[in-house]
């Protein structure tokens, strides 16, 4: 996609809106330029509806092909911008609250994009929209509900999707999915195996990955140097006493087997297409013949959970990413209350692949993201929920 401006739409100033007059860029594949806002309000409820699906069709129509620019406030002719005037929209934070509200509800799956304002004169403003390339497309309308139809864009600008060109688009999210499945496959069965970045203590393992759709769906690759500087500032899970980092062929590893190298209880893998794996042995321990699921995991997960989206934040990495935990060595394990006994059903297989969570925004609330996690460990050793919540949803903390 070509660079328009070189800093992010948030930050624009006039001078760089006035650039594209001086530069005379067109219109095109990868930026389009509206003289006024939609109209997403008025009494006539069909005009209204037909402008809000003008809007979606526009912004998913980028995120089906290369990404781009939508640029309202911009008087063009033949799709030359001749006069950055500006369009009147009273407050812009409200109205980039609702674009964004409009954007992020009605078009499936979600698609990430900023939104950005610029001041023109008195209330006349210029607002843009940089959608970014999806790796998930192809992206639909369902604006209320109703099933819309798949827009794409050439350098004439939107045009509806074809069967073939839809086709192709599934084949190659399809493949991107099973890319993702088979490289989280590869990695628990080499971790099974032995082949781990470090050598680890043995019995049951939590082992968690954070996969960027970038990291499969582009050539992401990150300095090994930019990564050794950030992967020295994130925490190891299990509050590990001390910790050492170093290169290695996938990128940077940080681990806490400084002491006893030959048995490390965690560490974590910062691989240079910005996917992170966090391994946490020690999940599993024997007290009076029986064998517990350390609950406390669960906290840990929580701990540096943050720390990891900020790391790929600081690199530049984009939305959407794959949260996947995957428990091993946990057959006949139980969740023991101190105040329930020895529950009825421990775990019944030595791996638990839990599914996938999506992140679409690395401003997240930590607890609720992770909750249907905790629900699904906590559903394999007999209960019906984690009893770390409430029953409102709310986190009580360490309550075994």
């Amino acid at each position: 996609m070509p660079a328009y401006f070189n800093k992010s739409v948030q930050e624009l100033s006039l001078s760089d809106l006035q650039s594209l007059v001086v530069d005379q860029v067109s219109e095109g594949k990868n930026i389009e330029y509206k003289r006024q806002m939609y109209r997403l309000d008025g009494d006539d409820l069909d005009y209204r509806r037909k402008q809000h699906e003008e809007l979606l069709k526009d912004v998913s129509s980028f995120a089906n092909t290369d990404g781009g620019y939508l640029v309202i406030g911009v008087k063009e002719e033949n799709g030359i911008p001749k006069d950055i005037s500006g369009c009147e929209c009273g407050d812009p934070d409200n109205l980039l609250l609702r674009l964004d509200a409009i954007i992020n509800r009605w078009i499936e799956p979600m698609i990430r994009c900023v939104i950005g304002y610029v001041n023109v004169k008195d209330s006349n403003w210029v607002i843009v929209i940089h959608i970014y390339p999806s790796q998930l497309a192809p992206h639909r309308v369902v604006y209320q509900g109703k099933y819309g139809s798949f827009w794409a864009r050439n350098s004439a600008g939107a045009y509806e999707m074809d069967t073939s060109e839809l086709r192709h688009a599934f084949l190659r999210s399809e493949t991107i999915n099973e890319q993702i499945k088979k490289f989280r496959r590869d990695r628990i069965s080499a971790i099974h195996s032995g082949e781990a970045p470090v050598p680890l203590m043995a019995g049951g393992k939590a082992i968690i990955h954070i996969v960027p759709i970038d990291s499969f769906g582009s050539r992401v690759s990150i300095p090994v140097a930019e990564l050794n500087v950030i992967a020295k500032s994130q925490l190891l899970m299990g509050r590990a006493p001390s910790s050492a980092t170093r290169v290695n062929i996938d990128g940077v590893v940080k681990h806490d087997g400084v002491l006893s190298p030959c048995n490390a209880g965690s560490y974590v893998q910062f691989f240079r297409s910005g996917v992170i794996e966090d391994v946490m042995c020690r999940i599993v321990f024997e007290q009076r013949g029986l064998y517990h699921f350390d609950t406390f995991v669960q906290l840990y997960m929580m701990e540096v959970f943050k720390n990891r989206l900020d790391f790929l934040a600081t690199l530049g990495i984009q939305t959407p990413v794959w949260y996947f935990v995957t428990l091993t060595g946990v057959k006949d394990a139980g969740i023991y209350g101190r105040w329930r006994g020895r529950i009825t059903y421990p775990f019944d297989r030595d791996v638990l692949f839990l599914p996938e969570v999506e992140i679409t925004d690395f401003r997240v609330d930590v607890v609720q993201t992770l909750r249907p996690i905790f629900d699904m460990i906590w559903n394999a050793a007999g209960y019906e929920r984690s009893l770390s919540f409430d029953e409102n949803g709310d986190w009580v903390d360490h309550v075994l």
